[in-house]
């Protein structure tokens, strides 16, 4: 139903799923690095817009990714100690259920909370509110899978599309 790298690996394509979750990840990354060289608060800014633009792009009609790698991206200029936390928490998640919503879903929602509790100053109160600014951001576009979720119908990870009805 998107572009993203869990979409692209549904069709049997793993070569062109991690081509798709690299180009996300650096779509977040070099935007947020480049601003934050010209002054620390700008990365804030452009890591929510790099991600908002992922999720509504113009060119698709507002109809993007989840953003997930893409939040994963913008995490790793701010914390690269919390982005590796953060994806060990979404393969931990994935192992176990196979549910790539639900992964990205309790992964970056625990990242502001972990985040917080390891650094706990103002700087780290404020990367805290914006990694949970980024998460509902990461809900937002995640409504039709926590209701998939809800009513046992998500698909798993690496499950393709169901034609049956």
């Amino acid at each position: 139903g998107n572009i993203g790298a869990t979409n692209v690996l549904r069709t049997g394509r793993k070569d062109i799923a991690f081509l798709t979750l690299s180009c996300d990840i650096l779509k977040g990354t070099l935007p947020t690095l480049i601003a934050g060289y010209f002054h620390p608060f700008y990365a804030y800014g452009v890591g929510v817009a790099t991600i908002v633009g992922h999720i509504f792009p113009i060119w698709l009609w507002f109809s993007g990714g989840k953003g997930v790698a893409t939040a994963f991206g913008v995490i790793f200029v701010f914390s690269p100690l919390m982005t590796f936390i953060t994806f060990c928490v979404w393969l931990t998640i994935a192992a176990l259920t196979r549910y790539s919503s639900l992964a990205s879903l309790i992964s970056l929602g625990a990242c502001p909370f972990i985040y917080y509790f390891m650094f706990p100053s103002d700087m780290g109160f404020l990367n805290a509110k914006f990694f949970f600014l980024i998460w509902l951001l990461i809900v937002s576009r995640h409504l039709k899978n926590i209701l998939s979720l809800l009513k046992g119908k998500e698909r798993k990870i690496g499950q393709k599309h169901d034609s049956t009805p």
